[in-house]
């Protein structure tokens, strides 16, 4: 049976061959004043549009076009330079390869469904639009394969959008962090500590002796604080 990176790679070959065929237009490159290849044939877009449908992985149109690139520079060539061009080539397609094998075994495991690829983290998040409490909405979590998300420096003002964006009458979002097993011990569920940089001011401050768990809210643009762990809130589960 073939692996879905050796389906991907037959693909990719398969493409590279067709483009070599496709219409190939120049654009300049504003990045460093050079021009720029792509390919405007319906190879190419069937091509895009294959790899592109698939939310569980990353977006390949930069590797194609790097090969797109490649491949119109080297017809180019004097037939006296042929061979250092194929060696350039060959190199690149060595290194895209090795990216797509990557890219295939990340599509080869469980998609779940309704999450979304955080590449720079390497993990799929859901944001769930039902109101849970934050234990039913970790049980919730853990049922689909993984738990409340945990959050960092990179990612925080990501997830800080995502919940402004799709957050509807609860409002509040609840994320994997809590004091309950020690008071004023604010950990994530993945075992890092929680960095005072994501607190909105004067939080957490455990109002009336009964904030154990951590959300974003919309009064506080989505900062973390400390609530009440049976309110009823949206929350983003987090599969790694």
């Amino acid at each position: 049976m073939f692996s879905y990176s050796s389906i991907l790679l037959t693909l990719f070959h398969v493409m590279l061959f067709s483009i070599t065929y496709a219409t190939v237009y120049i654009e300049p490159d504003s990045t460093d004043n050079s021009m720029k290849h792509q390919c405007d044939g319906s190879a190419c877009r069937s091509v895009y549009q294959f790899f592109g449908d698939s939310s569980c992985q990353p977006n390949i149109k930069k590797y194609i076009e790097d090969a797109i690139n490649t491949l119109f520079v080297m017809q180019n060539k004097s037939v006296e330079s042929w061979d250092e061009s194929i060696k350039r080539v060959t190199e690149k397609l060595e290194a895209m390869e090795k990216k797509i094998e990557t890219i295939g075994r990340i599509g080869s495991e469980r998609c779940p469904n309704g999450y979304e690829y955080y590449q720079h983290g390497k993990f799929w998040y859901k944001f769930h639009n039902e109101c849970n409490s934050w234990p039913k909405a970790r049980q919730v979590c853990q049922q689909e394969g993984g738990d409340l998300i945990s959050l960092n420096e990179r990612n925080f003002d990501f997830f800080r959008n995502v919940s402004q964006s799709k957050a509807g009458d609860c409002r509040h979002v609840w994320v994997g962090t809590t004091d309950i097993s020690s008071e004023g011990q604010w950990y994530w569920l993945t075992g890092e500590r929680v960095s005072s940089v994501f607190w909105q001011s004067a939080q957490p401050d455990n109002a009336h002796n009964n904030e154990n768990c951590g959300d974003l809210i919309s009064f506080f643009e989505f900062r973390l604080n400390d609530h009440v762990c049976s309110n009823q809130e949206h929350f983003i589960c987090q599969i790694v």
